[in-house]
């Protein structure tokens, strides 16, 4: 071989078994192949993280509004039931003489707490204050019904609450006076008073709860729409980028394809075949290497 190949007068040692070339443009195989993965493996990662971003983001808010146009107010209505029931108990005790004192100051703060709690619910909780909900029960066909009932037991509440107020504190100075059997007689009426206010106040209770209720119908059908989107982002990626990494792994290997067709050229004695790669990487040196030879 090389007596076919070498130069009159040259020695083995005078050949150049490959073309030397600037270091700059020296990029190995395996630098081309960890880009290429890089690149293909940043830009899927990106494009889920971008994805999934929006969709936590927006499920997110979800979240907040379910807890603040839901379960808050529903808390509050709770409250409100307690104090009420607190403020019944606390007429009976007075008539059966249990705790007179501390019934007078306890009796004090649940009238106090259920004012507050219905204050806050009209000025902070109700639908006219939460366009959020009004346009998610608006979407389900719940809105009219719900504004209708929130505002007649709002305005149940509002006239029943001042009647069981005086009604409880005749009760209290009567037994406190020692008229028991009139007392008793005045609790029958003040009893059916609290009794609808204990139903007005159950009224905006439920009405929080089926709030929550399509709220929550909201958050899994965005929880489902989120896991589409995934899926669908996934199955975009493989479709491009599948067809991305085989044209250029396709071109990244074209190399050996010509070293192989050289490698046959040599083998059938064709020893003037050049093997044609330009590239500075170790295709580039061997392909050099053979034309030498």
């Amino acid at each position: 071989v090389f007596a076919l190949t070498a130069p009159c007068g040259s020695s083995m040692s005078e050949l150049p078994l490959v073309h030397e070339l600037p270091a700059e443009t020296n990029m190995l195989v395996r630098h081309k192949f960890t880009m290429l993965v890089a690149l293909v493996g940043i830009t899927a990662m990106g494009t889920l993280a971008l994805v999934l971003q929006g969709n936590i983001d927006g499920l997110g808010e979800r979240l907040e509004s379910l807890h603040a146009d839901a379960l808050v107010p529903m808390h509050e209505a709770q409250k409100m039931e307690n104090a009420l029931n607190r403020m019944n108990r606390i007429t009976l005790e007075t008539l059966v003489g249990v705790k007179k004192e501390a019934a007078a100051s306890e009796g004090l703060k649940s009238r106090t707490a259920f004012q507050a709690g219905l204050n806050k619910f009209e000025n902070e909780f109700s639908l006219a204050s939460q366009p959020a909900m009004q346009g998610l029960l608006a979407k389900y066909g719940a809105l009219q019904s719900q504004l209708a009932q929130e505002s007649a037991a709002v305005a149940e509440i509002r006239r029943d609450f001042p009647l069981a107020l005086a009604g409880a504190d005749e009760i209290t100075d009567l037994a406190r006076s020692g008229k028991l059997d009139e007392a008793n007689s005045r609790y029958g009426g003040l009893g059916v008073v609290f009794d609808r206010l204990s139903s007005a106040t159950d009224v905006l209770f439920l009405l929080q709860v089926e709030q929550g209720s399509f709220a929550s119908r909201e958050n899994g059908a965005a929880l489902r729409a989120t896991t589409t989107r995934l899926w669908t982002t996934v199955v975009i990626l493989l479709v491009v980028g599948i067809p991305i990494v085989y044209f250029a792994a396709t071109v990244l290997l074209r190399p050996f394809r010509l070293l192989e067709a050289g490698s046959e050229q040599i083998a059938k004695g064709n020893y003037s075949h050049t093997v044609q790669i330009r590239s500075a990487d170790e295709f580039g040196r061997l392909a050099s290497a053979i034309n030498v030879m």
